[in-house]
Protein backbone atom coordinates (compact mmCIF):
# COMPACT_ATOMS: atom_id res chain seq x y z
CA UNK A 1 0.00 0.00 0.00
CA UNK A 2 2.80 2.27 1.03
CA UNK A 3 4.52 1.51 -2.37
CA UNK A 4 1.35 2.25 -4.20
CA UNK A 5 1.54 5.84 -2.64
CA UNK A 6 4.52 6.55 -3.39
CA UNK A 7 4.57 5.58 -6.93
CA UNK A 8 1.22 8.01 -7.18
CA UNK A 9 2.57 10.55 -5.81
CA UNK A 10 6.19 10.18 -7.90
CA UNK A 11 3.51 10.24 -10.92
CA UNK A 12 1.29 12.94 -9.80
CA UNK A 13 4.88 15.01 -9.31
CA UNK A 14 5.76 14.29 -12.64
CA UNK A 15 2.77 15.52 -14.34
CA UNK A 16 2.93 18.60 -12.04
CA UNK A 17 6.47 19.45 -12.67
CA UNK A 18 5.63 19.08 -16.66
CA UNK A 19 2.39 20.90 -17.04
CA UNK A 20 4.95 23.63 -14.56
CA UNK A 21 7.73 23.16 -17.17
CA UNK A 22 5.67 23.14 -20.19
CA UNK A 23 3.58 26.87 -18.45
CA UNK A 24 6.41 28.58 -17.98
CA UNK A 25 7.88 27.66 -21.74
CA UNK A 26 4.49 28.83 -23.55
CA UNK A 27 4.26 31.95 -20.87
CA UNK A 28 7.80 33.13 -21.94
CA UNK A 29 7.55 33.28 -25.10
CA UNK A 30 3.88 34.37 -25.77
CA UNK A 31 5.51 37.36 -23.43
CA UNK A 32 8.78 38.03 -25.48
CA UNK A 33 7.38 37.50 -29.13
CA UNK A 34 6.07 40.89 -29.10
CA UNK A 35 9.37 42.53 -28.43
CA UNK A 36 10.60 40.75 -31.61
CA UNK A 37 8.14 40.24 -33.99
CA UNK A 38 9.00 43.47 -35.74
CA UNK A 39 12.57 41.91 -36.25
CA UNK A 40 11.81 38.23 -37.29
CA UNK A 41 12.55 38.11 -40.73
CA UNK A 42 12.57 33.83 -40.84
CA UNK A 43 13.68 32.05 -43.52
CA UNK A 44 11.76 29.03 -43.12
CA UNK A 45 13.83 26.41 -45.17
CA UNK A 46 17.36 27.64 -43.65
CA UNK A 47 15.72 26.95 -40.49
CA UNK A 48 14.05 23.84 -40.75
CA UNK A 49 17.37 22.22 -42.01
CA UNK A 50 19.61 23.67 -39.36
CA UNK A 51 17.22 22.35 -36.40
CA UNK A 52 16.91 18.80 -38.48
CA UNK A 53 20.80 18.27 -39.63
CA UNK A 54 21.52 19.69 -36.11
CA UNK A 55 19.61 18.19 -33.99
CA UNK A 56 20.12 14.70 -35.78
CA UNK A 57 24.13 14.99 -35.50
CA UNK A 58 23.86 15.60 -31.88
CA UNK A 59 22.21 12.32 -31.09
CA UNK A 60 24.82 10.85 -33.49
CA UNK A 61 27.72 12.55 -31.12
CA UNK A 62 25.87 11.51 -28.59
CA UNK A 63 26.08 8.24 -29.28
CA UNK A 64 29.95 8.24 -29.61
CA UNK A 65 30.11 9.77 -26.15
CA UNK A 66 27.76 6.85 -24.47
CA UNK A 67 30.35 4.53 -26.16
CA UNK A 68 32.81 6.18 -24.43
CA UNK A 69 31.32 5.56 -21.39
CA UNK A 70 31.39 2.22 -21.83
CA UNK A 71 35.15 2.31 -22.25
CA UNK A 72 35.25 3.87 -18.89
CA UNK A 73 33.20 1.20 -17.31
CA UNK A 74 35.00 -1.41 -16.14
CA UNK A 75 33.26 -5.19 -17.34
CA UNK A 76 30.57 -3.38 -19.48
CA UNK A 77 30.58 -4.37 -22.55
CA UNK A 78 31.35 -2.36 -25.94
CA UNK A 79 28.18 -1.68 -27.70
CA UNK A 80 27.74 -1.43 -31.30
CA UNK A 81 26.69 2.29 -32.97
CA UNK A 82 23.15 0.98 -33.68
CA UNK A 83 22.76 0.33 -29.87
CA UNK A 84 24.15 3.19 -28.69
CA UNK A 85 21.88 5.16 -30.87
CA UNK A 86 19.12 3.64 -29.33
CA UNK A 87 20.08 4.42 -26.46
CA UNK A 88 21.10 7.78 -26.32
CA UNK A 89 17.90 8.87 -28.24
CA UNK A 90 16.06 6.96 -25.10
CA UNK A 91 18.03 8.95 -22.44
CA UNK A 92 17.10 12.00 -24.38
CA UNK A 93 13.19 11.17 -24.52
CA UNK A 94 13.65 10.50 -20.81
CA UNK A 95 14.88 13.74 -20.11
CA UNK A 96 11.41 14.88 -20.49
CA UNK A 97 10.86 13.48 -17.05
CA UNK A 98 11.73 15.59 -13.79
CA UNK A 99 14.89 13.74 -13.20
CA UNK A 100 17.90 12.86 -14.68
CA UNK A 101 16.58 10.79 -17.56
CA UNK A 102 19.55 10.18 -19.14
CA UNK A 103 21.45 9.18 -16.95
CA UNK A 104 19.27 6.56 -15.51
CA UNK A 105 18.73 5.13 -19.17
CA UNK A 106 22.48 5.22 -19.67
CA UNK A 107 23.20 3.76 -16.24
CA UNK A 108 20.49 0.94 -16.44
CA UNK A 109 22.38 0.15 -20.02
CA UNK A 110 25.77 0.17 -18.87
CA UNK A 111 24.12 -2.31 -16.31
CA UNK A 112 23.07 -4.56 -18.13
CA UNK A 113 25.89 -4.70 -20.37
CA UNK A 114 27.90 -6.05 -17.60
CA UNK A 115 29.05 -3.57 -15.40
CA UNK A 116 28.72 -3.17 -11.70
CA UNK A 117 25.46 -0.47 -11.14
CA UNK A 118 27.98 1.90 -9.08
CA UNK A 119 30.78 1.72 -11.56
CA UNK A 120 27.46 2.93 -14.50
CA UNK A 121 26.70 5.74 -12.61
CA UNK A 122 30.13 6.72 -11.69
CA UNK A 123 30.82 6.88 -15.42
CA UNK A 124 27.46 8.66 -16.58
CA UNK A 125 27.79 11.02 -14.07
CA UNK A 126 31.52 11.85 -14.45
CA UNK A 127 30.65 11.99 -18.12
CA UNK A 128 27.65 14.42 -17.93
CA UNK A 129 30.02 17.00 -15.55
CA UNK A 130 33.42 16.51 -18.08
CA UNK A 131 29.90 17.98 -20.74
CA UNK A 132 29.37 20.99 -18.23
CA UNK A 133 32.87 21.62 -17.67
CA UNK A 134 34.11 21.44 -21.41
CA UNK A 135 31.17 23.55 -22.35
CA UNK A 136 32.11 26.41 -19.56
CA UNK A 137 35.73 26.36 -20.64
CA UNK A 138 34.95 26.64 -24.31
CA UNK A 139 32.35 29.84 -23.92
CA UNK A 140 35.35 31.01 -21.26
CA UNK A 141 37.59 31.13 -24.20
CA UNK A 142 35.53 32.28 -26.81
CA UNK A 143 33.97 35.12 -24.76
CA UNK A 144 37.77 35.57 -23.79
CA UNK A 145 38.76 35.83 -27.62
CA UNK A 146 35.71 38.28 -28.34
CA UNK A 147 37.30 40.97 -25.90
CA UNK A 148 35.59 39.78 -22.62
CA UNK A 149 38.77 38.92 -20.70
CA UNK A 150 37.48 39.15 -17.17
CA UNK A 151 34.21 37.40 -17.67
CA UNK A 152 35.86 34.85 -20.26
CA UNK A 153 38.69 33.92 -17.82
CA UNK A 154 36.68 33.18 -14.49
CA UNK A 155 34.14 31.08 -16.53
CA UNK A 156 37.10 29.10 -18.61
CA UNK A 157 39.25 28.73 -15.19
CA UNK A 158 35.79 27.31 -13.60
CA UNK A 159 35.05 24.72 -16.63
CA UNK A 160 38.75 23.83 -16.72
CA UNK A 161 38.92 22.61 -13.05
CA UNK A 162 35.30 21.03 -13.51
CA UNK A 163 36.90 19.34 -16.78
CA UNK A 164 39.80 17.98 -14.93
CA UNK A 165 38.16 16.83 -11.92
CA UNK A 166 35.39 15.57 -13.60
CA UNK A 167 37.86 13.33 -16.22
CA UNK A 168 40.24 12.15 -13.50
CA UNK A 169 36.98 10.30 -11.56
CA UNK A 170 35.68 9.23 -15.06
CA UNK A 171 38.93 7.09 -15.70
CA UNK A 172 40.26 6.26 -12.53
CA UNK A 173 39.20 2.67 -12.25
CA UNK A 174 40.92 2.13 -15.91
CA UNK A 175 44.71 1.16 -16.54
CA UNK A 176 47.19 4.08 -16.43
CA UNK A 177 47.91 3.09 -19.52
CA UNK A 178 44.73 4.23 -21.18
CA UNK A 179 43.88 6.93 -18.82
CA UNK A 180 44.94 9.68 -20.95
CA UNK A 181 43.00 8.65 -24.29
CA UNK A 182 39.95 7.51 -22.53
CA UNK A 183 39.91 10.79 -20.52
CA UNK A 184 41.52 13.16 -23.76
CA UNK A 185 38.02 11.67 -25.77
CA UNK A 186 35.45 12.42 -23.39
CA UNK A 187 37.10 15.92 -23.07
CA UNK A 188 37.09 15.80 -27.25
CA UNK A 189 33.40 14.66 -27.99
CA UNK A 190 32.13 17.11 -25.23
CA UNK A 191 33.56 19.59 -27.11
CA UNK A 192 32.43 18.94 -30.39
CA UNK A 193 29.05 18.32 -29.07
CA UNK A 194 28.89 21.85 -27.44
CA UNK A 195 30.33 23.59 -30.65
CA UNK A 196 27.71 21.70 -32.68
CA UNK A 197 24.80 22.91 -30.27
CA UNK A 198 26.55 26.43 -30.57
CA UNK A 199 26.70 26.00 -33.59
CA UNK A 200 23.53 25.36 -34.39
CA UNK A 201 22.23 28.10 -31.93
CA UNK A 202 23.78 30.76 -33.78
CA UNK A 203 22.67 29.20 -37.26
CA UNK A 204 19.06 29.27 -35.70
CA UNK A 205 19.32 33.10 -34.89
CA UNK A 206 20.50 33.84 -38.27
CA UNK A 207 17.81 31.87 -40.02
CA UNK A 208 15.29 33.89 -38.03
CA UNK A 209 17.16 37.02 -38.60
CA UNK A 210 18.38 38.07 -35.70
CA UNK A 211 22.21 38.91 -35.79
CA UNK A 212 24.82 38.10 -32.76
CA UNK A 213 28.67 36.62 -33.11
CA UNK A 214 29.25 33.27 -32.76
CA UNK A 215 30.66 33.89 -29.00
CA UNK A 216 27.45 34.90 -28.28
CA UNK A 217 25.59 32.02 -29.50
CA UNK A 218 28.32 29.81 -27.84
CA UNK A 219 27.15 32.03 -24.72
CA UNK A 220 23.45 31.37 -25.09
CA UNK A 221 24.35 27.65 -25.78
CA UNK A 222 25.24 27.31 -21.83
CA UNK A 223 22.14 27.76 -21.15
CA UNK A 224 21.15 24.02 -22.47
CA UNK A 225 24.10 22.65 -20.57
CA UNK A 226 22.84 24.22 -17.22
CA UNK A 227 19.57 23.86 -17.98
CA UNK A 228 19.59 19.81 -18.83
CA UNK A 229 22.61 19.48 -16.15
CA UNK A 230 20.15 20.51 -13.01
CA UNK A 231 17.37 17.50 -14.15
CA UNK A 232 14.82 18.97 -12.68
CA UNK A 233 12.50 20.72 -15.66
CA UNK A 234 11.53 18.03 -17.48
CA UNK A 235 14.41 18.19 -20.65
CA UNK A 236 15.50 21.74 -18.85
CA UNK A 237 12.20 23.13 -20.62
CA UNK A 238 11.63 26.57 -19.69
CA UNK A 239 14.65 26.93 -17.88
CA UNK A 240 16.67 27.02 -20.49
CA UNK A 241 14.76 30.07 -22.12
CA UNK A 242 14.68 31.62 -18.97
CA UNK A 243 18.47 30.80 -18.35
CA UNK A 244 19.08 32.47 -21.89
CA UNK A 245 17.47 35.26 -21.13
CA UNK A 246 19.66 36.25 -18.64
CA UNK A 247 22.67 34.78 -20.17
CA UNK A 248 21.68 37.19 -23.14
CA UNK A 249 21.53 40.23 -20.90
CA UNK A 250 24.76 40.13 -20.33
CA UNK A 251 26.26 39.27 -23.75
CA UNK A 252 24.65 42.24 -25.28
CA UNK A 253 21.66 40.18 -26.68
CA UNK A 254 17.91 40.97 -25.67
CA UNK A 255 16.57 38.60 -23.20
CA UNK A 256 13.38 38.63 -25.83
CA UNK A 257 15.74 37.63 -28.78
CA UNK A 258 17.24 35.59 -26.67
CA UNK A 259 14.33 33.45 -25.23
CA UNK A 260 12.40 33.33 -28.43
CA UNK A 261 15.87 31.79 -30.45
CA UNK A 262 16.07 29.17 -27.73
CA UNK A 263 12.43 28.36 -27.67
CA UNK A 264 12.56 27.90 -31.38
CA UNK A 265 15.32 25.62 -31.14
CA UNK A 266 14.12 23.81 -28.33
CA UNK A 267 10.72 23.25 -30.35
CA UNK A 268 13.02 21.99 -33.19
CA UNK A 269 15.04 19.65 -30.91
CA UNK A 270 12.36 17.52 -29.61
CA UNK A 271 10.50 17.60 -32.87
CA UNK A 272 13.09 15.87 -34.39
CA UNK A 273 13.94 14.04 -31.58
CA UNK A 274 10.22 12.67 -31.47
CA UNK A 275 10.63 11.51 -34.91
CA UNK A 276 13.68 9.66 -34.33
CA UNK A 277 12.17 8.24 -31.69
CA UNK A 278 9.26 7.15 -34.15
CA UNK A 279 11.80 5.60 -36.95
CA UNK A 280 13.82 3.79 -33.73
CA UNK A 281 10.60 2.30 -32.60
CA UNK A 282 9.79 0.60 -35.98
CA UNK A 283 12.83 -0.82 -36.60
CA UNK A 284 13.34 -3.31 -34.18
CA UNK A 285 16.66 -3.88 -32.96
CA UNK A 286 19.46 -6.52 -34.57
CA UNK A 287 20.01 -9.57 -32.10
CA UNK A 288 23.25 -8.37 -31.57
CA UNK A 289 21.87 -5.69 -29.66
Amino acid sequence: MRLQLIRSWSARRRRLLFVVAASVFVVAAILAFPAVADDLDAHWPALIAVLVVGSVATQLLAAVEFSIAATATPDAAAPTFGRALRVTIAGSMANLLPVPGSLAVRTGALATSGARLGSAVRASAALGFVWVGTALAVAGLLAAASGRAVAGALVGTAGLVITVASAAVLVRPLARARRRAVSMSAVGIEGAMFLLGSTRLFLVFGALGFSMSFPDGAALAVSNVLATATGIFPGGLGLREVLAAGIGELVGVTAAVALVGTAVDTVGRLGTLAFMSIGLALVPPPTDQ
